[in-house]
């Protein structure tokens, strides 16, 4: 009888504490992959970026600066940017507040702090066929201080 609580106890529990080690050790990998991002945006970094961003990565833009409408950029045209000195360039520190896994697919909401502005970020990121994340789309909203 004894044997039989123990194993249901460490059966039942030992897969959920997997479960979870393997989800902090997800969440941890994908903190790390926008924060690479970031410090690789603030220096203009296109190497750098380009590791963290999948082949089909999208910006997304809604309403900036008083724009109605909603637009995107393509990740060839995101890095060209960048690379041109149109964006990036800033440092901020990042506050992570939530991140969301499924399966191989994520989402994160991040807050950029930094001197002349603020951006509320949202990341989505997926893994690829070598289990790496990688970000998919974000979508920031700006705001001046």
């Amino acid at each position: 009888m004894n044997s039989l609580f123990l194993w249901l106890l460490f059966g039942v529990t030992l897969p959920v504490s997997s479960q979870d080690q393997s989800i902090k050790k997800m969440d941890e990998q994908i903190k790390t992959v926008i924060q690479t991002y970031a410090t690789g945006g603030a220096t203009r970094n296109i190497e750098q970026i380009s590791g963290t961003l999948s082949p089909e990565f999208r910006v997304i833009i809604n309403r900036f600066k008083g724009a109605t409408g909603t637009a995107t950029l393509t990740r060839d045209a995101y890095l060209s940017m960048m690379d041109s000195g149109k964006i990036g360039g800033a440092t901020y520190q990042l506050n992570f507040v939530k991140v969301s896994v499924y399966k191989h697919t994520a989402e994160a909401e991040v807050w950029y702090r930094g001197e002349k502005s603020d951006m509320h970020n949202f990341f989505f990121l997926v893994q690829n066929e070598q289990d790496k994340w990688q970000i998919v789309s974000t979508m920031a909203i700006t705001e001046p201080k």
